[in-house]
Order: structure tokens, then sequence, then C-alpha cells
């Protein structure tokens, strides 16, 4: 859930930064209009919160980012190299940890993070 949120946030972030412009050129036109600049922030506000909510709410959900195509943002291929050997190392250090009688569960990963961490320190 949190990678899910982590992944929408940095979605918005990329999705602001030419939408300001266009925000800006809007505001721009619609306080010329009679709308006073509290009225079109809260209008702003309230969308962003509904538009939120509603990603949160599709997303959220079981494969709800990785089951819907048209919002999955797939590894580059220069990185997928990358992410296999990674993976790889991961289900090694795993491995040496069960085999050395390490816990399971989430005390165990907190412990094999921990241990592993405090190796690489060395």
């Amino acid at each position: 859930m949190r990678t899910h949120l982590l992944f929408l946030l940095i979605g918005l972030v990329f999705l602001a930064s030419p939408a300001s412009a266009q925000v800006d050129q809007l505001l721009k036109g619609i306080t010329g209009s009679g709308v006073t600049d509290n009225k079109a922030s809260a209008g702003l506000k309230e969308a962003l919160e509904v538009a939120t909510e509603k990603a949160v709410s599709l997303t959220g959900r079981p494969n709800g980012y990785f089951g819907d195509a048209a919002i999955k943002i797939l590894m580059p291929a220069k990185l997928q190299t990358m992410q296999e050997g990674l993976r790889a190392a991961d289900r090694r250090v795993r491995a040496e940890h069960e085999s050395r009688g390490g816990a399971g569960g989430a005390s165990g990963q907190a412990d094999l993070h921990a241990r592993h961490y405090h190796h690489e320190l060395r």
C-alpha cells in the first residue's frame, strides 16, 4: 500500500510541473471573470482532494496498480537487469539467513535487515 502511494505521489510531482504553468494561466483568465482568488483556490483544492481520493481508491485495492496496464509504469529495460540482480541477491541473503536458523515473519525480516546493514557497515 505504501509503495502504491509513493508511486502515486511521484506521478503527481511529475504532472504538477508543467500543469502549474497551465493553472497560473487558467487562474489569470478566471480572476477576470468575477471569480475571486479564494473561490478559485478552494475549487482547485477540492478538485485535487477528489482526484486524490479516486486515485487512492483505484490503486489501493489488490492489483489496483500492478494489474492496471493503463497506469502501471514499467521498469526501463536498462534497469531490468539491475532489478533481477538485486532480487537474486535478496534471495541469496534470505536463504543464508534461513539456513542459519533465522526467525521468520516480520521480526525475522527486521532481524535480517539489521544484520545485513550491520555487516555492510564493517
